[in-house]
């Protein structure tokens, strides 16, 4: 796993480098919103540095990620998990 989140992260480093913000972006944010699914997936896990940040996660996705039909299932998916913590 970790080999995985190096080449993404080492991936979306050089699209910033190379001018390409949106896509960095977007590769920061779907690597992110993987993991953070990965981690609520499991209801009797014990995350509590994902805990603390739930609530930022949620802002962020509120101020970036609002549009639905934006989604992929996996996003889609993240908001289920989310709502469900409420």
């Amino acid at each position: 796993m970790i080999d995985g989140d190096f080449e993404s992260n080492f991936t979306a480093l050089k699209m910033f480098r190379a001018g390409d913000t949106d896509g960095a972006i977007h590769r920061i944010e779907t690597h992110a919103f993987m993991d953070a699914t990965v981690l609520l997936y499991d209801p009797h896990a014990e995350h509590k540095i994902l805990d603390m940040f739930i609530p930022e996660l949620v802002d962020y996705r509120h101020a970036y990620r609002a549009n639905p039909s934006d989604w992929s299932p996996m996003e889609q998916n993240l908001e289920r998990l989310l709502s469900s913590r409420k």
